[in-house]
């Protein structure tokens, strides 16, 4: 079962890794770590399977601390600063209800752990493909104009919502199983005031 829109999003304060007892996989709490599906600058992303619905997520892993910056001040000895960008993204995706987002389903931040967990909506379909292999297009006019009316609307919410993204490019643009665009990756975006 999928969440409905106005579910809301489950904040996990707890930990818990062990192996799979059937697959022999690695398992965050209640989710089967399965291949990775994307790996950027803050972090990477695996698929992941609910135990206990069965149901197909993301899970994007980010170190908890940020590598630290030229000239900034370092934390107390023992001191664990969280990255104000995750705890923003986390906050940008809360927010966001949209059938042109992905879709938080839940953020395990336990205090004790150096990566945060934060559990998405799988895209089947993966990246928007918008170039064949020897570079000519991969959409037809009707498909092109369907996946922009999608980035669009999807826009149109979040700058309603005071939302920049600030990152949309063709890997951050994702389709699901009937082919919907959704935007993903809020690690760079803005809340306006």
């Amino acid at each position: 079962p999928h969440p409905t829109m106005a579910e809301a999003v489950r904040e996990t304060h707890s930990l818990h890794l062990q192996t799979h007892p059937l697959s022999g996989r690695r398992m965050v709490n209640q989710y089967v770590i399965e291949d990775e599906i994307g790996r950027g600058v803050h972090g990477r992303v695996r698929r992941a399977r609910n135990v206990h619905t069965d149901e197909r997520v993301a899970l994007k892993i980010v170190e908890r601390e940020a590598r630290p910056r030229l000239g900034a001040p370092r934390p107390a000895a023992g001191e664990r600063l969280t990255d104000e960008k995750v705890l923003r993204e986390i906050a940008i995706m809360k927010k966001c209800r949209h059938p042109n987002i992905v879709q938080l389903r839940e953020a395990i931040d336990d205090p004790h752990s150096r990566k945060i967990f934060i559990v998405l909506e799988y895209m089947d379909g993966g990246e928007v493909v918008w170039r064949t292999p020897t570079h000519g297009p991969a959409l037809t006019v009707a498909e092109a104009r369907r996946t922009l009316r999608d980035v669009v609307l999807g826009l149109e919410y979040l700058h309603h919502q005071g939302i920049v993204h600030r990152d949309i490019k063709p890997a951050n643009l994702l389709w699901d199983a009937q082919h919907t665009v959704k935007i993903s990756d809020f690690g760079v975006s803005y809340l306006c005031a």
